[in-house]
């Protein structure tokens, strides 16, 4: 990162010449007059050390947008599935299965917003698996439920033949010893 840069990122993060001073040694009067734009051609020291405060600052070297851009974009995916997770009534041990590490420590990791590529992508992947298993679970269940229902109708339909045929056989057999008696009275007789 150049001089420019590093000036050019200072005023757009908004940092003081007081915060920066205390870092490098520099004036704070002659800081305020380069954030802004005062000193057009300060001393080589002066851009060394404000190019080695950025640097100092853990932001990467090359910043630029799509930096910034890839960064709230993992902000919105750790809410995401913190939500997620929330809904779906998962625990934090539960997502943290396959991971080196406790729910508890993944849990502080999404608190602290400082969770990993890998871990993002590994509790990612174990909430999409969760939710397809719901789906083919409940379309199992529904499944289940139109099979037993099918049944049930089925049942129901031939219960009622059921009993007709049970009542019919129960009347012919009635009817069968009622003969068998008149037959045998008109034969003692």
């Amino acid at each position: 990162m150049n001089y420019e840069e590093s000036i050019e990122y200072l005023k757009r993060k908004s940092y003081s010449a007081y915060e920066i001073c205390k870092s490098t040694g520099l004036t704070e009067a002659g800081l305020r007059k380069l954030l802004k734009g005062e000193i057009i051609k300060p001393q080589r020291k002066t851009k060394e050390a404000i190019i080695d405060y950025v640097n100092q600052l853990g932001e990467l070297s090359d910043i630029n947008e799509s930096d910034f851009n890839t960064l709230d974009v993992k902000k919105m995916n750790m809410d995401i599935i913190a939500q997620q997770r929330k809904i779906l009534g998962l625990s934090w041990d539960y997502l943290a299965e396959g991971l080196p590490i406790a729910g508890n420590s993944l849990r502080t990791a999404f608190n602290r917003r400082a969770v990993g590529e890998v871990y993002l992508k590994h509790v990612t992947c174990v909430i999409d698996d969760y939710k397809k298993k719901q789906v083919s679970t409940d379309i199992a269940k529904f499944g289940e439920d139109i099979v037993l229902e099918s049944y049930a109708s089925d049942v129901m339909k031939n219960h009622e033949k059921l009993l007709l045929s049970q009542n019919y056989k129960n009347w012919f057999e009635l009817q069968v010893y009622k003969k068998a008696l008149e037959v045998v009275s008109n034969n003692k007789t």
